[in-house]
């Protein structure tokens, strides 16, 4: 009875082991890949909706996010300008890390040209990466005609 006890204590101390360093491992994992999201320059091939955090998409609709028309485009920018929804941490992973804008995007609309930073700030756990805020910083400069 006794070395039954024994042999399930130990299992179940060999389980729970086991189950955090699997939550570690994906952790770190995870804040490895929010690092290297905030120094993407293309912020629409790496970043998906379900990606954004649930604060977000109730600001953001899909069909903005997914918009790649440059009114559409624009319309989320001015949407996201000096948005942020969530505190950041400060050890969350963060564009705000860099000197230099990492995400610019350049848009012709309305008879003028737009150059926009974008901005983001992630946070990582055993689940994934989240985007937390998105914002963005316009700039506006008449075409010549």
């Amino acid at each position: 009875m006794k070395r039954k006890r024994v042999v399930v204590i130990i299992l179940s101390t060999v389980m729970i082991l086991f189950l955090c360093a699997v939550c570690y491992f994906r952790f770190v994992s995870n804040d490895i890949k929010a690092t290297e999201l905030t120094q993407t320059a293309k912020w629409r091939d790496s970043i998906t909706y379900e990606m954004l955090s649930d604060k977000l998409k109730k600001i953001i609709s899909e069909e903005e996010f997914y918009d790649c028309s440059n009114s559409g485009r624009l319309n989320l920018y001015r949407k996201t300008e000096n948005l942020k929804v969530e505190e950041r941490r400060k050890y969350d992973p963060s564009t705000d890390w860099w000197k230099t804008p990492q995400c610019v995007d350049c848009i012709e609309a309305e008879g003028k040209r737009y150059f926009v930073e974008i901005g983001f700030d992630c946070r990582a756990d055993i689940f994934g990466v989240k985007i937390i805020n998105f914002y963005t910083q316009i700039y506006e400069e008449e075409l010549e005609k």
